[in-house]
């Protein structure tokens, strides 16, 4: 099969390292400060940058414009864990009772 990663060579050279990425600290943007809002952060952030991305990843300067102290609160991650966790009880109370329906009609 045909490999979908990087190229051999580029692994030994760089390619998606702390060196090769640029990293910003943005210190007003909230942060996880618990062990376990890390997946609710992650969607959030992704969500934005898929919303209203931030025109500019040239500077520090740039971002902290771009990603200033109303860009969201912490209060958006409780709700944002909130929704997750609604939508997946649904789901798996959906697949539960479609498992429950199968097997009651495979039994007849």
């Amino acid at each position: 099969g045909k490999s979908s990663g990087p190229a051999p060579e580029a692994v030994g050279s760089g390619w998606l390292t702390a060196k090769s990425m640029p990293q910003h600290i943005l210190k007003h943007v909230p942060q996880q400060d618990n062990a376990y809002d890390c997946g609710c952060f992650a969607v959030h952030f992704i969500e934005l940058f898929a919303t209203a991305p931030p025109r500019d990843f040239s500077s520090k300067a740039a971002l902290d414009s771009a990603l200033d102290r109303g860009w969201f609160k912490v209060a958006d991650i409780t709700r944002k864990r909130q929704t997750m966790h609604e939508k997946i009880s649904r789901l798996a109370d959906r697949t539960a009772k479609a498992r429950v329906e199968e097997e009651a009609r495979a039994a007849k």
